[in-house]
């Protein structure tokens, strides 16, 4: 079993992430300080995409999108209901996050865009023209495959059973 722990700046983490893999269902368990846990069954697709937002949140230093959120107790429940995802009030960094974490999931089946922020400020003009557009620089675009691709590579090997344990 593999334990993550990236730290920036010397953060003290108050969410601990635990992905148990299951063949059918797997168990997205949320431990937050001062908040009750909570948890979610997740395909694998949800793992998939919650560990792209993972990689890009810490990479950014994103604090206000979808981890942060769940950090400052948003359930996630809330995420996977479409009314009321769509009630809750998200941040720039959430709106870029969700785009980064979709597109960065795409290049893991069909490869890498030949112009990842062309990609992104397209389909963010798409769902939300009035949010101000973001430039990535190469350096953090690439940063974020690497990471994204050994954290899906040691999900991919974990054994039923077995937990991969974050921290946010």
């Amino acid at each position: 079993m593999n334990f993550y722990y990236i730290a920036y700046n010397f953060e003290i983490y108050i969410l601990k992430i635990h992905i148990k893999k299951d063949s059918a269902r797997n168990t997205i368990t949320y431990k937050r300080k001062g908040l009750e846990d909570a948890w979610i069954v997740a395909d694998h697709f949800l793992v998939m995409h919650d560990l792209s937002h993972y990689v890009i949140e810490k990479t950014m230093n994103y604090e206000n999108a979808f981890w942060g959120m769940i950090k400052s107790g948003i359930h996630p429940e809330e995420f996977l209901i479409k009314e009321r995802r769509e009630k809750i009030l998200t941040s720039d960094e959430a709106w870029y996050a969700e785009h980064m974490a979709n597109l960065f999931l795409m290049e893991l089946s069909q490869g890498y865009f030949e112009d990842f922020n062309t990609v992104l400020h397209q389909t963010l003009k798409t769902t939300n023209p009035n949010l101000p557009l973001v430039q990535i620089s190469a350096e953090k675009i690439n940063i974020i495959r690497k990471l994204y691709k050994e954290f899906i590579d040691d999900w991919k090997i974990l054994d039923n059973g077995e937990v991969m344990l974050l921290e946010f």
